[in-house]
């Protein structure tokens, strides 16, 4: 009657609650990463297995052209020790 108990009914306190947001990462767009989510298994486990039989083949392709290198050098007789090399690289040998 008088306007006693408002004061006691105070207000209710407001939290703020953080926003979660979902963005990118610096190699694939947001996009990206939702596609490849909602892809099925069986399709990326043949994407994965396509991509490193090409990685395999350029690896193997790789390691026969540095072996037909090393064998044009040996042939062509243009041989250097590994001291000569080594001490060539540094400067000359010392005597």
């Amino acid at each position: 009657m008088h306007k006693k108990g408002i004061s006691e009914e105070a207000a209710k306190r407001r939290t703020r609650r953080t926003v979660k947001h979902q963005r990118g990462v610096v190699g694939a767009s947001f996009q990206d990463i939702q596609s490849r989510r909602n892809q099925k298994p069986e399709v990326r486990a043949t994407q994965r297995k396509e991509d490193l039989d090409q990685r395999k083949a350029a690896k193997k392709e790789r390691k026969a052209e540095r072996k037909a290198n090393k064998a044009s050098i040996q042939s062509s007789g243009a041989q250097v020790s590994r001291q000569q090399a080594k001490g060539s690289a540094r400067g000359g040998l010392k005597a």
